[in-house]
C-alpha cells in the first residue's frame, strides 16, 4: 500500500515529470533536440574527453527541449547516449564515465552562454529585492485605496480629497486597481 503525503500536492505526478524530469523524447524530437549546430557540436567538441563531450551534446539538446539543465547518469538516457555517440562521435559501444562537478559546472555555463542565457549569480539579488519592495509597496497602497474607497462610500467627503480622483475612474480602472 502506498503511503500518502500530507503535502498537499498542485500538479500530478505526470505533471511533475513532464516539467521536472529527463525529457523522454520519441525518435523524431531526438533527431530534433539533439541534432547539433556547428557552434552547438564545436562547444561539445571542446570539451576535455569522448564521454564529457556525448554529455555536453546530450545537456545541449536537454537544454533545446526544456530551458534547463539536469543531472542524469548515462543509465537514465541510453538512447540518447547512443544517438549522440553514434551520430557525431562514431563510437556507439564507448564505455562512459560519470562526469565530473566542474565539468557539470563549466558546461552549464557554456551552454547558457550559447543559447544567450545567463546562470543565477548573487548580482542578481538586489534587482530582485529592490522589484520585491516595489510590488509590496503597490500591494499596501492598492489596500489603502481600497479601504479609504469603501470608507468614504459610506461618509461624506469633500470634492476636493484625493479620493474625488477615484469617483472620476471608469468602472474598468476600478477593477484594475480593485475598488470594485
Amino acid at each position: 500500500m502506498a503511503t500518502k503525503n500530507k503535502l498537499i500536492s498542485v500538479l500530478s505526478d505526470a505533471e511533475q515529470f513532464a516539467l521536472y524530469g529527463l525529457p523522454d523524447f520519441d525518435d523524431g524530437q531526438r533527431l530534433e533536440y539533439l541534432s547539433l549546430s556547428e557552434p552547438e557540436l564545436a562547444l561539445a567538441c571542446s570539451r576535455p574527453s569522448l564521454h564529457a563531450q556525448a554529455y555536453c551534446a546530450v545537456q545541449i539538446g536537454y537544454f533545446k527541449a526544456k530551458h534547463a539543465f539536469f543531472r542524469f547518469t548515462w543509465d537514465e538516457a541510453p538512447e540518447d547516449r547512443a544517438f549522440v555517440l553514434t551520430r557525431y562521435f562514431e563510437s556507439p559501444m564507448v564505455t562512459l564515465e560519470a562526469i565530473t562537478v566542474y565539468e557539470q559546472y563549466a558546461r552549464r555555463a557554456m551552454i547558457a552562454d550559447l543559447f544567450g542565457y545567463r546562470l543565477w549569480t548573487a548580482d542578481f539579488l538586489a534587482p530582485l529585492c529592490a522589484l520585491k519592495n516595489v510590488f509590496a509597496l503597490f500591494c499596501s497602497l492598492t489596500l489603502h485605496l481600497k479601504a479609504s474607497f469603501h470608507a468614504w462610500q459610506s461618509s461624506a467627503v469633500p470634492r476636493h480629497s484625493a479620493l474625488f480622483a477615484v469617483e472620476l475612474c471608469t468602472e474598468e480602472q476600478k477593477w484594475a486597481i480593485g475598488l470594485h
